[in-house]
């Protein structure tokens, strides 16, 4: 009633900074970095692929240093934003772009026994994706024990290779 006029400015988290990608693989990959700020509710993550338009993706908790990013398009190149945002205010933009690798011809890095879904498990350092030819190469034995997709699948190279569905699980392999 007396007129008194209250304004409140937010204060401006301190940016992310330091972005690396590490896991690429064809349909994915994972953001890294470093959490500068004290007073964010979280981070918001962008991406694009021309470097001009860019769309929100997702929204992390408080505290987070990485975002796993999926659904990608294999051989393409990714331009990604994240920002620090706290109760009104957003900091400055951390930018970096990675591409996405080409799917490509996956086999066991060893022989043993093994679970699909454990990066381990296979050359390169990635689970098989949708583009993928995988071969199961003698002396390997890989457990089936989450639902893939694949491209292409050959078991053995002629003496042996075992491919498995895990027992506890009803589980499908899509070929």
């Amino acid at each position: 009633t007396s007129g008194t006029k209250y304004t409140f400015t937010p204060v401006v988290p301190a940016a992310p900074t330091g972005l690396t990608f590490t896991s690429v693989a064809p349909t994915s990959m994972t953001l890294n970095w470093t959490d500068n700020a004290s007073n964010e509710v979280g981070y918001l993550v962008y991406s694009s692929t021309d470097g001009v338009n860019y769309t929100w993706v997702a929204t992390t908790a408080a505290n987070a240093v990485s975002y796993a990013a999926s659904g990608l398009t294999s051989s393409t190149l990714y331009y990604w934003r994240v920002y620090a945002v706290s109760e009104g205010a957003v900091s400055a933009a951390l930018s970096g772009s990675q591409t996405t690798i080409a799917p490509g011809n996956i086999s066991c890095a060893s022989t043993g026994t093994f679970n699909w879904s454990a990066a381990a498990t296979w050359s390169g350092g990635y689970v098989p994706t949708p583009g993928d030819s995988v071969t199961i190469s003698n002396g390997c034995t890989v457990t089936i024990n989450t639902n893939p997709t694949i491209n292409a699948l050959t078991v053995g190279g002629g003496t042996s290779g075992v491919l498995q569905f895990e027992t506890t699980t009803a589980r499908t392999l899509t070929v």
